[in-house]
């Protein structure tokens, strides 16, 4: 086989690798989205438990 062959198939084995790690990125960057929403609606629920009671007569 040519030595072109083989640097076409490190190509796209680069191209591949680069898109596997693009969208390993992405997935990190939506969890870490989701878990910041979870993580304010864990603090909100604990202050809202801690509040004092207003009652209005």
């Amino acid at each position: 086989m040519s030595e072109t062959f083989w640097t076409a198939v490190g190509a796209k084995g680069t191209t591949l690798a680069s898109g596997g790690v693009i969208w390993q990125a992405n997935l990190t960057r939506r969890a870490l989205a989701f878990n910041q929403l979870m993580a304010a609606d864990a603090i909100r629920s604990r202050l809202d438990a801690q509040a004092p009671d207003v009652r209005l007569s």
